[in-house]
């Protein structure tokens, strides 16, 4: 009887060693996130670029990373990885560390690519988390300047005068400008040829040359051979004209709707994230947007500043999937 007592003594004794052993332990456990969540970030950051060095979506970038760098007291570097419509920046963000320390920074490319391609190497919806909307960036359909026309109609009139002795280019096979000028080409009823390039540069150059006759350029990339009458400005994509060109209409206004989804830019994070980790780049990122040094960048760089918080921007990716779902598959563009 004595030894059982003790016995019984000894196990309740083992048994509230072993219970406050495993409460002290999860209790330091359940401290840990969090201590590392308050601590971030602790080390460098990277942004993710699918784009060359010196685009649109590179310049932006380079100014969001120098303020964020500032706002969270450790470098931001830029990591430019174009390449393949965007999928391999897109890829490699969504397979990295889902610790907010790499984030993407892409434009409509990301929705587009889902209904571009048969297959991709990441899902969109379940492996990257939307977190801010930086802006909007209508595009501008410029014809070269030496060109017999001066509107929409013009140069409808004048495509269909020449019977495929023309061509149109884009800045990418299967991105905006592409499917942009298949949808002018099919409305216009227009028998071209599609010439892509690798950014606007090299197609801005061609356009000059008059080696190709119009596209859908990015506005800012366009806008001073408009202002020196090497090139025509024709349209805008969007609902609103641009303030810098007021003269120039929509293309609904030009009589051709049907191009009033305009591209955007945005950051993602792999989706796994810690919500704490992303809510703290979303109200840095979104502040900076907001800030009148960026506005003022973007303006003069003929940008509409669109700040979005994650559940707006996410609420922006999911319409545009649709949008964008239609207009490619409406234009027939499939890529392998």
């Amino acid at each position: 009887m004595i030894v059982d007592d003790y016995l019984d003594a000894a196990r309740a004794g083992i048994v509230r060693r072993t219970l406050a052993f495993m409460a002290v332990l999860f209790a330091a456990l359940s401290v840990l996130p969090a201590q590392a969540q308050e601590t971030f970030p602790s080390h460098p950051l990277r942004i993710v670029v699918p784009f060359p060095v010196g685009g649109p979506v590179d310049v932006v970038s380079r100014k969001i990373a120098q303020q964020l760098s500032q706002r969270l007291g450790q470098p931001v570097v830029v990591d430019n990885r174009p390449g393949a419509n965007t999928i391999l920046g897109a890829d490699l963000v969504a397979k990295a560390p889902a610790d907010g320390y790499t984030m993407l920074v892409t434009n409509t490319g990301v929705v587009q690519n889902p209904w571009l391609y048969a297959r991709l190497p990441y899902d969109l919806e379940s492996d990257l988390l939307p977190v801010a909307q930086i802006l909007e960036a209508p595009l501008l359909l410029a014809a070269n300047g030496t060109l017999p026309y001066g509107d929409v109609a013009g140069l409808l009139d004048h495509e269909r005068s020449q019977r495929g002795k023309t061509a149109f280019g884009s800045t990418s096979v299967g991105g905006t400008t592409h499917i942009y000028g298949e949808q002018l080409k099919r409305v216009g009823k227009l028998d071209t040829v599609h010439v892509p390039y690798k950014g606007d540069p090299p197609a801005l150059q061609d356009l000059l040359g008059n080696r190709i006759q119009w596209y859908f350029a990015t506005a800012s990339q366009a806008a001073k051979f408009v202002a020196n009458g090497r090139l025509k400005a024709l349209g805008v994509t969007g609902t609103r004209r641009l303030a810098s060109l007021p003269d120039v209409p929509t293309m609904a206004q030009a009589g051709l709707p049907g191009f009033e989804t305009v591209a955007w830019y945005g950051v993602f994070l792999p989706a796994k994230t810690p919500r704490p980790v992303a809510d703290r780049l979303e109200k840095e990122l979104v502040a900076i947007v907001r800030g009148p040094e960026l506005t003022a960048f973007m303006v003069d760089n003929m940008f509409s500043p669109a700040p979005l918080d994650a559940a707006a921007f996410g609420s922006v990716v999911q319409d545009s999937l649709a949008k964008w779902r239609d207009l490619i598959q409406g234009n027939g563009i499939r890529l392998e």
